[in-house]
């Protein structure tokens, strides 16, 4: 569970960081 809940953490905030990079192209 623990496992699962940072893997998803991970995703999110890449997700969030690749949108800001294309925000900022």
């Amino acid at each position: 569970m623990t496992k699962r809940l940072k893997f998803l953490v991970a995703v999110f905030s890449s997700a969030t960081v690749n949108a800001l990079i294309l925000l900022y192209l």
